[in-house]
Formats: structure tokens, sequence, C-alpha cells
């Protein structure tokens, strides 16, 4: 029986049942609920298209160069892990994608439908006004989503013409960012020693290298902006963080309603930390010894406040996010609440809604009919998603968060910033997924999550680092091995 334990404890072992569990579901998906190949839109279901050229080398080398800078960037000042971070997210997203034939292949799912939308919709004019009606007429996947990639667009165009390539580039310039403000979260979580390693998971992130020029990445560096801002309220409980995470957070919404996830978050985060805070919190960092017996310092800035001062603060969060549609309003007509509504009833006419909160509340309360149509199932996707997300977050990753969840918990140590950290994320990533809101393309649409697991993940990282090279690596062959199997990533 030691024997097993000792076996079932080992970190790769994990990984490989981690691996094998996704394996078995997409066998079980293909053998009890087949669908039609024009309805397959994640690539845990996609067939299989193998794509053998001389550009699949080229990840290759970026990963030897990568790997080769790995022991400088730790020794390097702020500025250096900086230029680090961004510069080798861009090189390996691009390298990845440029695996499909070329560095003109790379764009191509970077904007897909928005490529002809975009033009049309600009033809309006004030296309924030009435912009329910504006994008009637225009593909499928333009009509569900908020307008803010549409603004951040309309510079690009309008300057430069649809140069997609370039707007490609730009994309992954921007998530590359994301990758500097996850390492700035963590370190506000966590302290420095666990912010170089979340940092380089989030590089690796096999999801982000596939679409790291596309608008999902894009999302991904908002939900890192929440994410920093969020780390500086919860820490330092100062109004003016509240406003600035106000900001972000409805920014977020306005480019993707998924983001709204992160006010989920942050609502579970006030709560967890105010049932498990220090009684006696300061604003040092304390330093003990972890189960391993290496002493590293963690960040545990938190404060101890009442339930008044912490509702106050989410509460200006959440009336600043208000203000910033209001604004919109009076300067530009967009009505949020009325575009919400006729996207949503949209939204639930396709096969991703099937079944969400929200669909079940107009059922049952207000005996709201049905849309006809074929749907998700809600059961099989609940599990799918979870799975598929984990997958492309990467095994390795998934398991390090596990692991750094369960060891703090299980050692009953003083919760600390990081503890409460990660309780939130778990507790809010399963309601968020029991909700419904999101019954497929996980591995993608939830990019903007990635850095909460990596953090996590970083810290658990921090105690083992001779396991770095090894996930790295992993994580890195598991996007190389998508774009070169899958049609998806066409």
């Amino acid at each position: 029986m030691e024997r097993i334990k000792e076996i079932a404890g080992n970190f790769w072992v994990q990984v490989a049942a981690f691996c094998f569990l996704t394996v078995f579901s997409v066998f079980l998906r293909i053998l009890f609920l087949p669908v039609t190949p024009d309805l397959v839109i994640s690539p845990f279901f996609s067939l299989i298209d193998i794509r053998i050229n001389v550009y699949i080398l080229l990840p290759a080398f970026v990963f030897i160069g990568f790997f080769l800078s790995i022991k400088p960037f730790l020794r390097f000042p702020t500025a250096g892990k900086v230029m680090f971070l961004a510069s080798f997210f861009v090189l390996l997203t691009v390298a990845v994608n440029s695996a499909d034939g070329g560095l003109h292949e790379i764009y191509f799912r970077a904007l897909g439908e928005y490529r002809t939308d975009a033009l049309k919709l600009y033809e309006h004019g004030n296309f924030l006004r009435d912009y329910h009606l504006n994008v009637k007429g225009l593909r499928g996947h333009t009509t569900v989503h908020p307008p803010g990639t549409f603004v951040y667009l309309y510079p690009f165009i309008k300057l430069l013409g649809p140069n997609w390539r370039l707007i490609a580039v730009v994309n992954a310039l921007i998530a590359s960012a994301g990758a500097v403000l996850t390492w700035k979260s963590a370190e506000e979580i966590y302290g420095r020693e666990t912010a170089d390693f979340a940092a380089m998971l989030y590089i690796a992130a096999p999801s982000l290298i596939l679409y790291g020029s596309g608008f999902d990445a894009v999302y991904c560096f908002i939900g890192t902006l929440i994410l920093y801002f969020s780390a500086l309220l919860l820490n330092r409980r100062m109004p003016v963080y509240a406003v600035l995470t106000g900001v972000a957070l409805a920014i977020g919404f306005f480019f993707s309603y998924q983001l709204v996830f992160l006010a989920l978050l942050i609502i579970v985060w006030s709560v967890v930390y105010l049932v498990k805070k220090p009684k006696n919190g300061d604003k040092k960092r304390d330093t003990f010894e972890s189960d391993s017996n290496t002493s590293y310092s963690t960040n545990n800035r938190l404060k101890t406040v009442t339930l008044s001062e912490t509702f106050a603060n989410v509460s200006i969060t959440f009336a600043t996010s208000a203000l910033f549609f209001i604004f919109l309003y009076l300067a530009f007509g967009y009505d949020v609440i009325t575009v919400f509504r006729h996207q949503l009833r949209t939204a639930e006419k396709w096969f991703s809604a099937g079944w969400n909160v929200l669909y079940w509340i107009k059922l049952t309360f207000f005996k709201a009919r049905p849309y006809v149509g074929e749907h998700r199932s809600y059961i099989e996707w609940v599990a799918g998603n979870l799975i598929a997300f984990g997958f492309l977050l990467g095994p390795p990753t998934v398991v390090l968060f596990i692991k750094n969840q369960f060891r703090k918990t299980r050692t009953g140590r003083k919760p600390d910033g990081g503890y409460i950290f990660i309780s939130a994320v778990t507790v809010s990533f399963v309601l968020y997924n029991l909700s419904g809101m999101t019954l497929g393309e996980t591995e993608r649409v939830w990019n903007f999550m990635i850095p909460l697991f990596v953090i996590g993940a970083g810290f658990q990282l921090r105690e083992n680092t001779r396991l770095l090279y090894p996930v790295l690596i992993v994580n890195l062959v598991i996007s190389w091995l998508f774009e070169v199997f899958f049609w998806h990533v066409n």
C-alpha cells in the first residue's frame, strides 16, 4: 500500500494520469456523443490533419534559445526580466503559429470573422449607437460579442488599412505585456521568488501560444490587468485600487462577456479573505519553513480589516464599472443593457448556450419558452471544459496548482495572501464552470484565466526548481503538437 501511495504521489505519474484522462474523455465523447465535423469547435473534438513542412522545425530553434536564456533570466534585474518575458512570448507564439506554413499564416486564426465585419460595421459612423442593430446581418460570431474588439481595431484599420499581419503581431505584443503583469501580480501575492516561475509558466502555456496572435490573447492581457489591480486592492485595501480595478473590469466586459468571471473572483476573494484572514497580519513579508524545509519568503501584506471596509472597497469597484458604461452611454449612446440582452438572446439560439444559469432563471421563474434548436449537453461540457482548459493550460501546471492547494490546506499553516488567492481561484473557477455560461472552446476563450493558475503553480514550482525545465518542455511540446496535428489552428 505504501508503495502504491508513493507511486501515486509522484509528480510525473500525476501528470501522466491527467493526460490519460484527457485522451479517455475524447474517446468517450466520440464514442457516445458524435457530432458532425462542421459543428466541432473544440480542438479536443477536432479531426486530425497532419501538416508536415519545413516550418515545423522553426519552433525547435526558438525553444532551444528560450531554455538557454532561462538561467541568465533568473539573475536579470527587473528591466531585463521584462524584456525577456515580452520578447520570448512573441517569439514563441510566432514560431509555433508559423509552423503551419510560414509567417503569412499567423494571422488567420487571429482575426477570423472580424476581418470583413469590421469594415462593414465602420460604415455606420458611430457604430456604438444601436450596436445590436448595426451588427445584424454580419457573421454569427460578431453578433454575440461586445464591441470592444471593434473599438480596438478601429485605429489600425483607419490609419493602416486592414493589415492583419501587423495586427496579429500587435496582439502578440499586448499578450506579452500580460506576462509582465502576471509577474507583477505573483510578486504582489506571493513574493518575487514566485514571480519568475509564474511568468515563465505564462509564456509557455500551450493555449496562449496557440492563440497568441488572436484577440483572446488581448483579452488575456485585460484579465492580467484586472488581476494585478485586484491584488493591490485585496492586499492593500486602498480606494484608488478599487477605482482602477473597476475601470479594468469594465474594459474587460466591454471586450468580452467572459471576463465578468473576474468580478466573481473579486467577490469570492473578498469572502475567503474575511473568513481566513490572519489574526495579526501586517505589512511585512513573513519568512517560514516550507514542507521541504527550504526557507522562502511570501508576501503577507494582508491587514486585518472589517466587513464594512471590505464591502466599501468592493462596492467602489463595481460602482466604477457602472460609471464607465454610463459614460459610454452619455458620450456615444452605447446602451450596454440593451446590447447584452439582444446578444444573449442570439447566443441562446446557438449551440454554445444550451443551458446556463440565466437561461434556467428565465425558464423557471419567468416561464420563458425555450428556443428551438440543438444545444450542447450541459453535463458533457461541464466536465469537458475542465479537462480541455487544463490540458492546454499545461498538464504539469495543473498538477502544480492542485499540489499547492492541497499542501496549503493540509498543513493548516497560518493563511497568507497566496493561500487566500488560490482558494478563491478554485472556488470561483468551479462556480463559473457550473454556471454553464461557456459550453465550448474553453481552451481559447478561458485564456484570461491562465494567470490565475500559473501564479499558484509557480509558487509550488519555486519549492521544487528541478522541475522547471521538464515542465516547460512538456508545455511547449504540447503547443507544437497541436499546431502540427489539428486543423483547429488553420
